[in-house]
């Protein structure tokens, strides 16, 4: 009786240092800017912590609440094959032992990094099982988020009419429940599909839309998102000048969060640019800077394209 009671006793003391582990980086971490040398040191640290979380069996709001805090730093700093581990783990591990909501947190995290590996089939399963789930719950911030996924999966997917009614659908949910960045985010989506579908001028006026939301919102994540898209809808004007202001408009913006994959996606698109603009060295700095950031951080679709553009540039000059 007492070797059992002891056995219990040092469950408990095991069980309350897991959810002291997971409290204490929830705290660290939660709306902490991403600071690559300050996550190389403990970044370790809070991972351990929420798998320790998800496996103990009794701990799924806090995995969940962890899931949330560490998702910034993670993807914003580019360790998306690690994260990916983590997450299928966490979700596995809690199952239907949390609720539905937080169920499709962890789902729709999910599908988001299905999407920006380049997975969009995959990304779409879910995000059509979370749909049916909100609908039924009538939640109108979860439907956003849900459309505003299949938005971008659709959007990777080349599915662009598809991409366009989820992104409208988003935008009207946004305006419904007041929020500009939401709003502003959809916005710049809609804008996205309208330029692959040949819209040009409804899509650079939906982009100022979302820029003047963003600015006022004081948003600088949507803000540089705005102004890179706004480089992009120049690029499809044919004003390749416009275009590389926008783009160097929006990396100083991405630069001051701290998004090395969002860097490196700007410079590649500075470069495709000064490409077209005949100045060619320029270009190359560029694209081979972006090349060496997204291979360091396994980002293989931008590393790709920015390949793409180095290859385009090469041709030209030769």
């Amino acid at each position: 009786m007492a070797d059992q009671e002891l056995a219990n006793d040092l469950q408990e003391l095991f069980h309350a240092g897991i959810e002291r582990a997971g409290r204490h980086w929830l705290a660290f971490f939660r709306d902490r800017p991403a600071d690559p040398d300050e996550w190389a040191r403990l970044g370790g640290h809070a991972l351990r912590a929420l798998i320790w979380c998800a496996d103990a069996g009794r701990y799924g709001e806090l995995a969940t609440d962890l899931v949330l805090a560490l998702e910034w730093h993670v993807m914003y700093l580019g360790h998306w094959h690690e994260w990916e581990s983590a997450l299928r783990h966490v979700s596995a591990r809690l199952g239907e032992t949390v609720d539905a909501e937080r169920q499709m947190i962890l789902s729709v995290r999910l599908a988001t990094l299905c999407w920006r590996l380049g997975r969009s089939e995959e990304a779409l399963a879910l995000l059509q099982h979370n749909y049916e789930l909100v609908t039924a719950r009538g939640d109108a911030r979860l439907q956003w988020g849900v459309f505003e996924g299949m938005a971008e999966a659709y959007l990777n997917a080349r599915g662009f009419d598809q991409a366009l009614r989820c992104a409208e659908e988003g935008t009207g949910l946004a305006i419904a429940i007041g929020d500009r960045v939401k709003e502003a985010a959809s916005l710049i989506n809609a804008a996205r599909a309208l330029m692959e579908l040949g819209q040009v001028p409804e899509a650079q006026r939906r982009l100022e839309r979302a820029l003047a939301l963003t600015v006022a919102a004081g948003s600088i994540i949507f803000e540089a998102k705005a102004r890179l898209f706004l480089g992009h809808a120049a690029a499809a004007a044919g004003d390749w000048a416009l275009a590389l202001a926008r783009f160097r408009e929006a990396l100083p913006l991405v630069a001051s969060y701290r998004d090395e994959n969002g860097c490196a996606t700007v410079l590649s698109n500075i470069g495709r640019a000064l490409t077209e603009l005949g100045q060619w060295d320029e270009a190359a700095v560029a694209l081979e800077e972006a090349i060496r950031v997204l291979r360091r951080r396994g980002n293989t679709p931008a590393e790709t394209v920015a390949r793409q553009r180095l290859a385009t540039l090469q041709a030209r000059r030769a």
